[in-house]
């Protein structure tokens, strides 16, 4: 199966995101209300782990040409990326939604940050998702996966990886957002 970087990292942040709001500084959701100490997601301890956050909390990555290697079902597609700053912007926008049908737990690891979530769906399905991030503002690792949970407990979905690093500035006549396969 064929998939497109961008199109994978929309999913993988709205399919977190509209699980619950992004925690207040110092905190983090464990559950839809409950807060986990400021030290397990705090940005000075991303940070300091690897992923530049902004001061939304939102991971910065340096603006540029980008080479992203994503992998799904044992396909490996490449493709390159002008990011710019609407790359902080959507990513925010993805991040801040609040959906109260999902419970969200963020957490910072050994070089990023990891986001998981479940949400209940129309008739008695739920979908499972998760997200590991790590690296740098000019490298990174994703691994993000995406279940649908059926009501007798069955699950479908998968695990895809991307990895990404920044390749300089974004060649002559190509703007931010625009993608090249291959």
């Amino acid at each position: 199966m064929r998939i497109r970087s961008a199109l994978l990292l929309a999913a993988a942040v709205a399919g977190l995101s509209a699980c619950g709001p992004a925690a207040p500084e110092g905190a983090s959701e464990a559950r839809t209300g409950e807060a986990t100490p400021a030290a397990e997601t705090s940005a000075a301890g991303i940070q300091a782990a690897g992923l530049k956050l902004g001061g939304d909390g939102v991971p910065r990555f340096r603006n540029g040409w980008w080479e992203i290697i994503s992998t799904e079902e044992g396909q490996t597609e490449t493709s390159h990326r002008c990011i710019g700053d609407e790359i902080d912007t959507k990513v925010r926008e993805m991040l801040t939604r609040e959906t109260p049908t999902c419970q969200t737990r963020r957490s910072a690891i050994q070089g990023g940050l990891k986001i998981s979530a479940v949400c209940a769906q129309t008739g008695g399905l739920k979908t499972e998702t998760q997200l590991v991030m790590t690296g740098s503002d000019v490298a990174y690792d994703v691994k993000f996966g995406l279940y649908v949970v059926m009501p007798d407990g069955a699950r479908d979905g998968g695990v895809t990886t991307m990895k990404a690093r920044w390749t300089g500035a974004c060649p002559p006549g190509v703007k931010p957002g625009e993608e090249i396969e291959g």
